[in-house]
């Protein structure tokens, strides 16, 4: 029922309110790719809203859609760029374009809103090394072989908010 009403006011009058709440509702039913369509849509309605902007991008990079999640960056106005979303899609994007020093750079800031336990931006940090190493032997890397490479390039404390005892 609640989709019905969402359409029915987008229909009076496209708004990112109701664009996403039609995305949840898709991305609930699994349907990815309309939920997606209908985020960008509420994107380009929201008048660079920061909340929306940070939903979005968890998603897209959650999701692997990094040619979208560069569209969303490459779209995000001023205010929104030094937002700590901003940064890890920017830092996302470049560790898929093999950019691993860049994404390592980008990753080193204050976060806020990351919180302990949450393993982004470790993760990120670590993909930066395993990628590269992968690609040198043509073949994924070991557990143990990631073991190593974890053990020689423990992330900065600022961004470690992996939970440790």
């Amino acid at each position: 029922k609640a989709k019905e009403y969402f359409e029915a006011s987008i229909r009076l009058k496209n708004n990112f309110q109701s664009l996403r709440g039609l995305a949840i509702i898709e991305l609930m039913e699994g349907s990815e790719e309309k939920a997606i369509e209908a985020y960008m849509r509420a994107w380009q309605h929201s008048n660079g809203n920061e909340d929306l902007f940070n939903e979005l991008s968890v998603i897209l990079r959650d999701k692997n859609k990094i040619s979208q999640l560069k569209n969303l960056v490459n779209d995000c106005p001023p205010t929104l760029r030094t937002n700590e979303y901003y940064t890890l899609a920017k830092t996302t994007i470049a560790l898929n374009e093999a950019k691993y020093e860049e994404a390592r750079q980008l990753l080193i800031r204050e976060y806020i809103y990351i919180k302990e336990g949450e393993l982004v931006t470790t993760n990120i940090w670590f993909n930066t090394f395993y990628f590269p190493a992968e690609k040198k032997l043509g073949r994924p890397l070991t557990e143990d072989e990631k073991a190593t490479i974890k053990a020689q390039n423990p992330p900065p404390a600022i961004i470690d908010f992996q939970m440790k005892g």
